[in-house]
C-alpha cells in the first residue's frame, strides 16, 4: 500500500499562480482559504499521534481507494490531486475532484480509517478560478517589479 502525505494539494501551475490554492499562508481569498474555512467540526478515526509516522501506520484506507470513493461521491466526478492532510487532530484524505458535469471543483474530505466521506465543500466554478489565477499573476507580476 503506497500512501502520499502531503502539506496541502494543487496542480503546479497553480502554485506558481495562487498560492492559497495549495497554500494556508497564500495571498487573498483563493480557493484553498475558501475550502478549509467552510470544512465543519470532523471526527475521524485515524488520530494524530506524536508523529505522522506513526499516524499512519493507522491509515486503513489506501490512497486509491480514497480517491475513488471520493469521485464517485460528485457528479461525473474527475480527482484532480489529493492526499493525505492531519485535520483537526485526524489523518484526513483531502481530494479536488472537478466535476465536468457543472464545471466546478469540490474539496471531498474522506476518512483514512473507515473510507467514509466526511465533508465535501461547496463547488468553486473552473472560470471563478481561472480568474483567481489570473488576478494572482498580475500581482505577483507588478510585486516583483518592484
Amino acid at each position: 500500500m503506497a500512501i502520499a502525505v502531503v502539506a496541502s494539494f494543487g496542480a503546479p501551475q497553480m502554485v506558481q499562480a495562487h498560492p492559497g490554492f495549495v497554500g494556508h499562508h497564500g495571498m487573498g481569498y483563493g480557493f484553498h482559504e475558501r475550502m478549509m474555512n467552510d470544512i465543519p467540526e470532523i471526527e475521524g478515526t485515524v488520530p494524530v499521534e506524536k508523529s505522522i509516522g506513526e499516524s499512519i501506520e493507522s491509515v486503513k484506507i489506501d490512497a486509491l481507494e480514497a480517491g475513488a470513493i471520493a469521485a464517485k461521491s460528485i457528479e461525473d466526478g474527475k480527482v484532480f490531486r489529493g492526499g493525505v492532510i492531519p485535520t483537526q487532530g485526524y489523518l484526513v484524505y483531502h481530494f479536488a475532484v472537478m466535476s465536468p458535469a457543472d464545471d466546478q471543483l469540490y474539496r471531498v474530505l474522506v476518512d483514512a480509517g473507515t473510507g467514509e466521506i466526511l465533508h465535501t465543500s461547496e463547488g468553486i466554478s473552473i472560470a471563478e478560478l481561472d480568474a483567481i489565477i489570473v488576478e494572482m499573476k498580475n500581482l505577483w507580476q507588478r510585486t516583483s517589479l518592484l
